[in-house]
């Protein structure tokens, strides 16, 4: 009967205790159902590779994601693996994410108050060259006012900089925990 079922392309998959167990156990499927569903599961599975071990063991992957470890030689689904996810990375990456947020927040908050007291020290020198009356005097505090003007547009491009890097890197820490 087996040499007939392959003569007509036709294979048929019997699973081991091992793989009805592992069927049941991560998918939820009654052992008595075993044989069928993961009969299922193998027609629309694809061949990904050689399980390392066993030079005989072959690895499908069906469209639903799930991975079955099969003997060549006999046909027998010797296991039914899990999803592949990173979810227990998720506490490890969420920490880090909040040690980033309150690192990237500390340094912007200090660049904020440079940048305020940068503001008001331009202020005053505003508010004095409007008072002064001699243009040399004028011109000094003009120079002096453009200087600080460059001062304030590095802070400005620090604070910029280290916003970009904080949600880049953020990102990366959520493209990772998907």
């Amino acid at each position: 009967m087996k040499t007939a079922l392959e003569m007509a392309g036709i294979k048929r998959y019997v699973p081991t205790e091992h793989a009805i167990s592992r069927a049941s156990l991560r998918y939820g499927v009654k052992p008595s159902e075993a044989i069928d569903w993961i009969g299922e599961r193998m027609k629309d599975a694809k061949y990904i590779g050689k399980s390392g071990g066993n030079a005989y063991a072959s690895v499908y992957e069906s469209i639903n994601g799930i991975r079955l470890v099969v003997d060549d030689r006999t046909n027998a689904v010797i296991t039914v693996l899990s999803d592949i996810t990173a979810d227990f990375l998720r506490p490890t990456l969420e920490r880090e994410k909040r040690k980033l947020e309150r690192l990237y927040t500390r340094n912007i908050r200090k660049l904020e108050l440079k940048y305020a007291e940068s503001l008001k020290e331009l202020a005053d020198m505003a508010i004095n060259r409007a008072r002064a009356r001699n243009p040399n005097t004028r011109a000094i505090i003009s120079d002096r006012m453009a200087d600080k003007q460059e001062d304030i547009d590095g802070i400005v491009s620090e604070i910029e900089r280290l916003e970009d890097e904080r949600k880049a890197k953020i990102r990366a820490i959520e493209v990772i925990s998907e």
